[in-house]
């Protein structure tokens, strides 16, 4: 089930707030929890979620042109505010890998729906990516395959981890799924 809500600040900043709630069972642990702040420019809306990646405050910045990706390659015909918000809900959990491929520094992020080719910027606060594109699993090529593989075994992998945490400590808190 997943809930949302959308807020305009007095300031004029859209922020979206999505609750995913993976268990009834487990209601009060399994919430994945989603604060996104929305730009909309010309271009198109900028998604900006603040989180933690390997323990580090990273900034993911969804560009126009990702969403529209997604969308395409996934066959939704959805838009806006909408389509934010089933690719939060299809997508809650993901896995940022570094490659090197013929000299060249690739970073892709792992998806349940498929994944995003990044860009990573360094500041003295945050590790930020942009998500520049999107591509399903049937998209990719040969040589990137490995890759993947390796990377969804590290995204199941840490969910395997946290579910045998949660039955270990039944007392842990809610978690957001989106933190690796």
């Amino acid at each position: 089930m997943c809930l949302h809500s959308l807020i305009t600040t007095k300031r004029k900043n859209n922020w979206l707030l999505v609750w995913n709630i993976k268990s009834k069972k487990d209601i009060a642990r399994d919430i994945c929890t989603h604060g996104s702040c929305i730009q909309d420019t010309k271009a198109g809306k900028f998604v900006l979620i603040r989180q933690l990646t390997e323990g580090v405050p990273s900034l993911m910045i969804y560009t126009p042109h990702f969403f529209r990706r997604y969308a395409e390659r996934v066959g939704i015909d959805l838009q806006g505010i909408p389509l934010i918000i089933e690719f939060i809900k299809m997508n809650d959990t993901f896995y940022i890998k570094k490659r090197i491929i013929q000299e060249k520094e690739e970073l892709t992020a792992t998806f349940n729906e498929g994944v995003a080719f990044c860009k990573e910027i360094d500041d003295c606060h945050h590790r930020c990516y942009i998500m520049k594109t999107f591509i399903s699993y049937d998209m990719r090529k040969e040589d990137q395959e490995p890759g993947f593989i390796e990377s969804e075994l590290c995204r199941f992998k840490a969910d395997m981890e946290y579910e045998q945490e949660l039955k270990a400590n039944p007392d842990l808190p809610w978690h957001n799924s989106l933190l690796y």
